[in-house]
């Protein structure tokens, strides 16, 4: 079979080859009351939590763990500075703070920490951890179920089952004051790698195979075997336009035949692009954190070996690994995020070779672990940079997770951290793996306070010099006798994008985005709710 991957304008030619691409309780105060981290009603539950998927009450011993946020005394003063700090022209822009500056200018309410510390203490829930902004707790649902008078049920999701509370939790009156957000109440299925998507191509040569193709020597088919060519032709160029597709006919949409698909660029192709090399710039004196789940217990000599090979310095890493990840994660669960933090922590390697790279590894793949690094991260600013290759589709979270991330991200920009996140590999989400019905983004990069950060094709010439870059977009076509079908092509992935259905339009979108852009009319959505951005993923990591 043939097959041509149009993205780019480059063909992948390969023989035989399978693209990859309520009950009472609550405190000791009598009296309940609704709160929210700006007041009147913000609950929502996620829309897969339908009546239709629900199978009952959870088991109430299943151990659930949940962070709760501390509200700020003025959160709108927080939004802000957010927002100034990162404005040019503003009397604030660039004026960073220091974690105590932070924690004095925006205080939390008075006596916040120490007053849901002694609730959680007077209800019997463990804690686990505690910083001057949150503190980790581990319960059962039953108590939660107890304590905030809700029920949490199973519900059919996504061809697992995964839980959901099914009204908005309540706080004892002279408590919800204090509370911004509480995570973990709902699971959404685990954050996964977004490596594991199709349109990933997984080598599986040898050292050596691999060792040829990283420092240019011979061509690296997509189809990972080690041959020089196919049939006299190579099956991919070193450089974009190496290699004509001669004998292929040009691809749907093109009036001349391309070059054959890059094998895959080395590091000194990458620098020299993209203007690295002839700054003089290495990432010295730059701490970058990489947040992914779990931790790859061979990351120092696989990164040894990438670096060996093609000729970078040795990595400065450190490593943040939890004492334990959470009992019910499974060592399948774990191993498929190794990939992907190989990835992450190569390609910072290879643009920043002297920086120092601090990788933080969640408790599990849940979303309410991978935010417990980046509050860690704003807590003692420990890292000028921070690289998050994963998310969750929007649609599918509750907005206590939205709330507690704008808080740590707008630390973050008060700070001067910039969180980066992937915008998936999957498009809009309307076709490929986990397709919904409607055009979605992901979070947390479709956070106004988050940059979000989209897959692109790059053509790099003979010289290292770049030539050309688009959005990265895939679509295979079979041939036909001697043409390429032009119907029925193949989705093979692509960067994320669109509007957001939570987030509203930020300041520095509106002078830059067309307004029909920002807005979107497929989906149902909050009044004013919504904002064009660049994407993001599925709590998958993505390479």
């Amino acid at each position: 079979m043939l097959v041509v991957v149009v993205g780019g304008g480059a063909i992948a030619l390969s023989k035989n080859h399978q693209g990859a691409a309520g009950s009472t309780g609550g405190g000791t105060n009598a009296g309940t009351v609704t709160t929210t981290i700006a007041g009147g009603s913000s609950w929502s539950k996620p829309s897969w939590a339908t009546p239709a998927n629900d199978l009952g009450p959870a088991d109430s011993g299943t151990v659930v763990t949940g962070t709760v946020y501390f509200a700020k005394a003025s959160p709108q003063s927080l939004d802000q500075y957010a927002v100034a700090v990162g404005t040019p022209g503003s009397a604030d822009y660039h004026k960073f703070l220091t974690p105590a500056e932070f924690q004095a200018q925006f205080v939390n309410q008075t006596n916040a920490g120490p007053a849901v510390t002694q609730w959680v203490r007077q209800n019997h829930m463990t804690i686990l951890s505690q910083d001057s902004e949150s503190l980790v707790v581990r319960t059962t649902v039953g108590k939660v179920d107890s304590v905030l008078k809700i029920r949490i049920d199973r519900f059919k999701h996504d061809g697992r089952v995964d839980l959901s509370t099914t009204s908005q939790p309540q706080y004892p009156a002279d408590i919800g004051q204090y509370i911004s957000a509480v995570t973990g109440l709902t699971t959404t299925s685990p954050v996964l790698p977004s490596y594991t998507a199709d349109s990933v191509k997984k080598v599986k040569g040898s050292a050596a195979t691999l060792k040829q193709m990283l420092s240019a020597g011979r061509s690296f088919p997509a189809d990972s075997k080690a041959q020089a060519n196919d049939g006299g032709r190579l099956s991919c160029s070193q450089y974009y336009g190496e290699y004509p597709a001669t004998g292929y006919p040009a691809g749907p949409g093109a009036d001349s035949t391309p070059p054959t698909a890059v094998c895959g660029y080395n590091p000194d192709q990458l620098r020299s692009a993209y203007g690295v090399a002839a700054s003089g710039l290495d990432g010295q004196g730059v701490t970058i954190a990489v947040v992914d789940a779990f931790a790859s217990p061979t990351i120092a000599a696989d990164v040894a070996r990438y670096d060996s090979q093609t000729g970078l310095p040795p990595l400065n890493l450190t490593q943040v690994v939890p004492a334990h990840f959470n009992s019910d994660s499974t060592a399948s669960d774990a191993k498929g995020w190794y990939t992907e933090e190989t990835l992450d922590i190569e390609a910072l390697h290879t643009m920043a070779p002297a920086a120092h790279i601090v990788y933080y590894a969640a408790a599990s793949d849940s979303g309410s672990d991978l935010d417990a690094p980046l509050q860690a991260i704003v807590e003692s600013h420990s890292a000028e940079l921070v690289s998050c290759s994963w998310g969750s589709l929007e649609d599918v979270g509750e907005k206590a997770d939205f709330e507690a991330e704008t808080q740590i991200f707008e630390q973050g920009a008060a700070e001067g951290i910039t969180f980066n996140f992937s915008t998936g590999d999957n498009g809009d989400f309307t076709v490929g793996p986990n397709a919904t019905g409607t055009p979605t983004v992901n979070a947390p990069a479709d956070n106004p306070f988050a940059t979000a950060v989209g897959g692109t094709i790059l053509g790099i010439g003979s010289q290292g010099q770049y030539q050309w870059e688009s959005g990265w977009g895939d679509e295979a076509f079979r041939m036909e006798g001697n043409s390429w079908a032009t119907t029925g092509g193949t989705f093979e992935g692509a960067g994320g994008g669109g509007a957001s259905a939570v987030f509203a339009e930020p300041p520095y979108q509106k002078s830059v985005v067309p307004s029909g852009l920002a807005t979107t009319a497929v989906r149902p959505r909050p009044p004013g709710c919504c904002r064009m951005c660049p994407c993001w993923p599925r709590r998958t990591p993505r390479s």
